[in-house]
C-alpha cells in the first residue's frame, strides 16, 4: 500500500511448505487463506488469489480440480468479496 499500489497477489497450492525443518508439505487451511485476506484487506488492498496448481497444464482434469478447490471455499470468497479477484488456474493451457 505504501508504494502506490492496490492489488496484491495471493499464489496459492493445495500443499505447501512453510520452509521449516519439517519438510513435509501440508495441506493449506482455510484459517490461513483467512488470515492473509483479512491483512490485505486491513491495508486496503485487493487481492487476486490464484491457485497454482494447474500452472502450465492443459488438462481438463486439473482445471476441474481447482474450481472445485474454489467453489468448497465460497464462505471465504463472499467473506472478502468487496475485495477480492479470483483466478481459478493460473497460466492454464
Amino acid at each position: 500500500a505504501q508504494t502506490g499500489a492496490n492489488t496484491v497477489r495471493v499464489q496459492l497450492r493445495h500443499l505447501w511448505n512453510d520452509n521449516s525443518a519439517d519438510k513435509n508439505k501440508k495441506l493449506l487451511s482455510d484459517q490461513h487463506i483467512d488470515k492473509i485476506l483479512a491483512k490485505i484487506k486491513s491495508l486496503g488492498l485487493i487481492a487476486i488469489v490464484q491457485l497454482h496448481d494447474a500452472t502450465g497444464s492443459d488438462d481438463a482434469k486439473e482445471l476441474v480440480k481447482c474450481a472445485e478447490w474454489f467453489s468448497q471455499r465460497i464462505y471465504l470468497w463472499n467473506k472478502y468479496k468487496r475485495n477480492t479477484i479470483i483466478n481459478i488456474a493460473n497460466e492454464w493451457s
